[in-house]
């Protein structure tokens, strides 16, 4: 699958997965808002490093604080390689 490089992509800690709600944290609302000045409907890409890239939409905003709603798998983990370091 091709990579979307134009879409903003955000990191969250919180569990992805279809039709899931959350809100970000204030630093990450605050640069969704005033900083890319997204609007309600737009389009970004999350991902937790846990379940993949996915889809979100911005479903609510107010003046702090802003309400994404995922909506559909992008790309799925890669798996972590089995490198093994040994120092000695």
């Amino acid at each position: 699958m091709r990579a979307n490089y134009k879409m903003q992509r955000l990191f969250v800690p919180d569990d992805l997965g279809p039709d899931i709600e959350f809100e970000p944290g204030q630093q990450q609302s605050h640069y969704l808002l005033h900083v890319l000045r997204l609007a309600e409907g737009a389009e970004i890409l999350v991902f937790n490093g846990r379940d993949g890239e996915w889809s979100a939409a911005i479903s609510a905003k107010s003046k702090r604080s802003v309400r994404l709603k995922v909506l559909a798998p992008q790309r799925p983990q890669p798996p972590l390689p089995d490198l093994i370091y040994c120092f000695a």
